[in-house]
């Protein structure tokens, strides 16, 4: 809007996140755009994590020309004259990104409030167990530890740590069957939104660009040897055909070399979007668990066949066919890019629409799930995910007694309504940690 921007003596930093510019229209991104708004300051806009852009003020700053070379893993979209958008795929010129002011540090108060107060907010929806999937680091794992200890934190976590932590750790972790810690997480490529996903065949909408290898296969093979030796397995942020081909070929070399059994270690592709017809059964082969965010096909759809075109869109969030070859699909949100309201995940997945039930009659319609199948994915094969399936996953006697309370029925609600559904109650190990307040006129 501009609010706010004004010139002084010091350049003034905006800096932004969150922002989507394929729905916008046209869908680009231009740094004209934001000078129309801040010429004088200079901006930046994060796409989360797998993207950025920037204004002229900014990139005038940073030194950015058109002869600026291409930060390493990361990508300067330039124009039909060769001249810099503004926009980033993946990593930002680091030139650019040191001249942004940091904000002071939180501290560890600041930091467990937070948590506690996000984890309630997450309960209330619905939500009694969490993938955190933000490579943790093994000083904010102690911490989370002793915030069960206290009794601060209510809902359960599996947590995904960085390879250094589990590594000082030595071996998987299950503190009071509250806190999980048994799987590494790690980065293939980036996202599709920004480009950053890696292809096999170049973008059809960016011809020459194929997205961005985060890592080669024989270092995420090494990786992976090396954790299920010390008992940890790996769940890797996977996207495009390229990224998922490079991760199950590791995926199984790590099986070959130490004689696992993939249904035993239990791999997780993280997103899984988009496979080529060779690949696809090799998840069942492997054991591998395809753990998928129906959101994002639903939030996807707006650019993903402009993105892949009409041939590779057919291997696409193919939850579907995933289920139809015996593949374990646990669903999730990858909040905070999608929100984490679990039934905003069950609707999607049984609709293929988003919230205002767009397109008619669904995206691709042929690959969403009964919702049966969708209840299953977002609780039971969560469990199974975790190897926690003895305990969780479904109301059964010997289990921990996680449930929510709804006021309708899911499997008789008007399928376009599923989205609205909200709980009544959430139980977690037999307590009631959420009552929705009463209202009143």
């Amino acid at each position: 809007t501009g609010e706010g921007m004004r010139p002084g003596p010091e350049p003034r930093w905006l800096v932004l996140s969150g922002w989507m510019s394929d729905v916008w229209d046209p869908p680009v991104f231009r740094k004209e755009l934001i000078d129309e708004v801040a010429p004088d300051n200079p901006v930046y806009i994060s796409r989360y994590t797998h993207g950025s852009g920037a204004n002229s003020k900014a990139l005038e700053l940073a030194g950015i020309t058109r002869d600026t070379p291409d930060p390493e893993g990361g990508h300067i979209k330039k124009d039909e004259n060769g001249e810099p958008t503004g926009e980033f795929v993946e990593r930002a010129p680091p030139q650019l990104t040191r001249l942004i002011p940091r904000l002071s540090s939180m501290t560890d108060y600041e930091r467990s409030r937070n948590l506690v107060e996000g984890t309630q907010l997450a309960v209330a929806s619905g939500l009694t167990t969490i993938h955190g999937a933000s490579r943790t680091g093994y000083e904010e794992m102690q911490r989370r530890i002793k915030l069960y200890e206290v009794g601060l934190l209510r809902v359960r976590i599996n947590e995904m740590v960085n390879e250094d932590a589990a590594k000082k750790l030595g071996k998987p972790l299950n503190h009071d069957n509250k806190y999980w810690v048994q799987s590494v997480k790690s980065f293939a490529d980036g996202a599709l939104g920004s480009r950053g996903a890696h292809f096999l065949e170049e973008y059809s909408d960016y011809p020459g660009f194929f997205g961005e290898r985060r890592q080669d296969e024989d270092r995420f093979a090494q990786t992976a040897t090396e954790l299920l030796n010390i008992g940890f397995n790996m769940r890797i942020h996977a996207i495009g055909d390229g990224g998922n081909r490079v991760v199950i070929n590791a995926f199984e070399r790590a099986l070959n070399a130490t004689g696992k059994d993939g249904k035993d270690v239990r791999f997780a592709l993280e997103h899984c979007q988009v496979l080529t017809a060779d690949d696809i059964p090799r998840l069942a082969e492997l054991g591998i668990i395809a753990s998928m965010q129906p959101l994002h096909a639903t939030e996807d759809m707006h650019f993903a066949e402009a993105r892949l075109g009409s041939e590779r869109i057919k291997y696409a969030y193919i939850w579907r066919q995933l289920l139809d070859l015996g593949v374990v699909v646990a669903t999730g949100t990858d909040y905070s890019v999608s929100p984490y309201n679990p039934f905003y995940t069950l609707h999607a997945a049984v609709t293929r629409q988003d919230r205002g039930n767009n397109p008619p009659g669904g995206w691709y319609l042929g690959q969403a799930m009964t919702r049966k199948e969708a209840l299953w994915a977002a609780t039971m094969a969560g469990a199974y995910a975790m190897k926690a399936e003895d305990v969780l996953g479904s109301i059964e006697t010997g289990k921990l007694a996680d449930f929510v309370v709804i006021p309708v029925d899911y499997m008789t609600v008007p399928a376009e309504e599923i989205w609205k559904i909200e709980p009544d109650m959430t139980v977690i190990g037999g307590d009631v940690v959420y009552t929705k307040p009463v209202r009143t006129r």
